[in-house]
């Protein structure tokens, strides 16, 4: 025989430890920062190779450098935007070719 329950019975799963997993609590919840990656589109100068590519942080020498030059810092370009950043460089005139002439020029001194 089965058993009826009545219409006012509701059947409730208790907690596991599977949806704690799922469901963290509040205390437990931690904010990830998404990673930046840059990447350098100015001439090869001091501490800084034309075309690398940095995560998250520079490295201390281009840092110093920066603190000489920080004009430079608009020469560092997110990964994203370097199809269009490149395509600038071309265009007299644009922010990131006036910043690589510039560049070039203290290059060479």
């Amino acid at each position: 025989m089965t058993e009826k329950k009545s219409a006012k019975e509701k059947v409730v799963p208790a907690p596991t430890k599977i949806q704690e997993v799922i469901e963290p609590k509040e205390a437990v919840k931690q904010e990830v920062k998404p990673l930046e990656q840059v990447v350098y589109i100015g001439p090869t100068i001091k501490d800084v190779q034309s075309h690398s590519t940095f995560l998250n942080k520079l490295p201390n020498p281009v840092e110093e450098t920066l603190k000489k030059h920080p004009y430079l810092k608009g020469l560092f370009i997110k990964v994203t935007e370097v199809p269009q950043a490149l395509q600038n460089l071309k265009k007299p005139g644009t922010k990131e070719a006036l910043l690589y002439e510039k560049a070039m020029k203290e290059a060479k001194q």
